[in-house]
C-alpha cells in the first residue's frame, strides 16, 4: 500500500497499518511534516472538553503519545509542559485556586493595570466596582471563561485521566484513613465518660467535642481554601489539619491522664 504525504494523518495511517502486518510506502514530495504538522502546535490537552466522545478521543490520544514515547517512536519529542502563573489580587487568586493551579503573588504599583499571565497568555482582571449585579456577574462568568481557556492552551486538566489514576493506591490510602478514623471513634466515647465526673459530664464533654468538631472541623475547608489562595500553592492548605492535629497531640500528652484508678463518682 502506497500512501502519499508525510504529515500527522498519512504517517499516523502508514504506523497502524504497518503495525497491523500491512506492507506501507510512505512517500512525500519534501519531507515529514513539512508542511501543516511541522508548524502545528501538536499541544493535547483533555482540558476543553467535557465528558464525552471528544473527551474520550483526547484521553486517548494522551495515551497513545505516551505508548509511542515508550516504544522510542516519539523519543525526545513528547513532554509535558509546566506553566507560570501570576495572580496580583483576590478576585484572581481564587480562580486560580478553584482550577487547582499553582501561582504567585507579586505586587503591582500603584494604580497600574491588574493582569494575570498565564505562560504568554495575558488577561486582565476586570473590575466590579459599580457594575450592576448583572453586568458584574456576566463580566465575572467571562474572566473565569477566559482564564480557564488559558490554562486548557498551557495543559491544566479539567479533570484528572482516567488511565493515570492509581485507584489500587487510592483504595489503600482510603482504608488506611478509614482505619486512622476508627481508631478515634472506637475509643472516644468511653475516654470521654472517664475524664468528667456524672454531675459535669454533659457539658464538660459536649462543650469541647462541638468545638472541635463543629469550629476546627467545620471551616477546615474554608481555612484550607483561604491558605491555597494566600500562598499560591495547592498543598498549602494542609498544614492547617496538620497543625491543629500537632497541637492536640501535644496537649493530649501533658494535660490528658490515665483515669484507670480515678473513682468516676467519687464527687457526685
Amino acid at each position: 500500500m502506497v500512501i502519499v504525504g508525510a504529515g500527522i494523518v498519512g504517517v499516523s495511517t502508514a504506523y497502524f497499518l504497518k503495525r497491523a502486518g500491512v506492507p506501507v510506502r510512505l512517500v512525500d514530495a519534501r519531507a515529514p511534516a513539512a508542511a501543516a504538522t511541522g508548524a502545528a502546535d501538536g499541544a493535547v490537552s483533555v482540558a476543553s472538553k467535557r465528558p464525552g466522545p471528544m473527551m474520550a478521543t483526547a484521553t486517548a490520544g494522551i495515551r497513545l503519545y505516551r505508548e509511542l514515547t515508550a516504544e522510542g517512536v516519539l523519543d525526545g519529542l513528547f513532554f509535558t509542559r509546566s506553566t507560570f502563573l501570576v495572580a496580583v489580587d483576590d478576585a484572581e487568586a481564587e480562580v486560580l485556586a478553584t482550577h487547582a493551579a499553582s501561582y504567585a503573588t507579586i505586587p503591582a504599583p500603584a494604580g497600574s493595570k491588574t493582569l494575570i499571565r498565564v505562560g504568554t497568555t495575558e488577561i486582565p482582571a476586570p473590575s466590579l466596582h459599580g457594575l450592576p449585579p448583572a453586568q458584574a456577574k456576566a463580566t465575572e462568568q467571562a474572566f473565569r471563561v477566559a482564564t480557564g481557556k488559558a490554562l486548557s492552551i498551557a495543559g491544566y486538566p479539567a479533570i484528572a485521566d482516567p488511565e493515570d489514576v492509581n485507584q489500587p493506591m487510592i483504595l489503600i490510602l482510603l482504608i488506611v484513613l478509614m482505619a486512622y478514623g476508627a481508631m478515634t471513634l472506637g475509643p472516644i466515647a468511653a475516654i470521654l465518660v472517664e475524664m468528667f465526673p456524672t454531675r459535669i459530664r454533659y457539658s464538660a464533654m459536649s462543650l469541647p467535642y462541638h468545638i472541635g468538631n463543629g469550629y476546627f472541623g467545620g471551616l477546615l475547608p474554608t481555612v484550607c481554601f483561604a491558605l491555597v489562595a494566600q500562598r499560591g500553592d495547592i498543598y498549602f492548605g494542609l498544614w492547617y489539619p496538620v497543625v491543629v492535629a500537632g497541637v492536640s497531640g501535644v496537649i493530649g500528652l501533658l494535660f490528658i491522664k490515665e483515669p484507670t484508678r480515678d473513682q468516676m463518682y467519687g464527687n457526685d
